[in-house]
């Protein structure tokens, strides 16, 4: 009936695996979910290569932006080359590419794609979410349409502005009280 009634236990019996690459920013988010079965993550390395959002693109700030990432880059390198392999993750930028694996059962599922495709949610990571629901929908069909509050709206802009005008229909309404 609403976003908090959940499925019963048995859809704990079924996990679902999934092998993700996107930019560390939107991994820390994802990290923060802490009901998962497993996240495992490779170490940092600016070698997947970065993000470049349309923020960066619309503000004529691509290339400081990818100066920047060509310092890392180098830093990265000469760190590794130096025999620091630890150490060297710290060059890496929360733009860059990292693959990760996320192992969550099914009725973790409807929590949390649920939760991560809100309007509140950051952009980046609602995609991610959005690309996780649709392939959940090629493979279980059924049970992907029983998730009913996955916001599927791909214009963060419109969301968030929806949510943010809900939030202040509700807190107009209780000082009219």
């Amino acid at each position: 009936l609403n976003r908090r009634h959940r499925p019963g236990r048995a859809y704990e019996l079924i996990h679902l695996q999934w092998q993700i690459t996107t930019d560390y920013g939107i991994f820390r988010d994802l990290q923060r979910h802490r009901i998962v079965d497993a996240m495992l993550w490779q170490d940092l390395s600016p070698r997947l290569g970065y993000i470049v959002t349309e923020l960066i693109t619309e503000t004529n700030n691509q290339e400081l932006f990818d100066e920047t990432f060509d310092l890392s880059f180098k830093l990265y390198n000469y760190l590794k080359d130096n025999g620091h392999t630890d150490i060297c993750q710290y060059a890496t930028l929360l733009g860059h590419r990292m693959r990760f694996t996320f192992t969550e059962n099914l009725r973790e599922a409807f929590h949390m794609h649920e939760l991560r495709t809100t309007p509140q949610g950051h952009p980046g990571y609602r995609k991610v979410v959005n690309e996780m629901q649709q392939e959940l929908e090629k493979i279980l069909p059924t049970i992907a349409k029983q998730m009913k509050f996955i916001n599927k709206d791909e214009d963060p802009e419109l969301t968030r502005m929806a949510a943010e005008l809900a939030k202040q229909l509700k807190l107009d309404k209780m000082e009219d009280k």
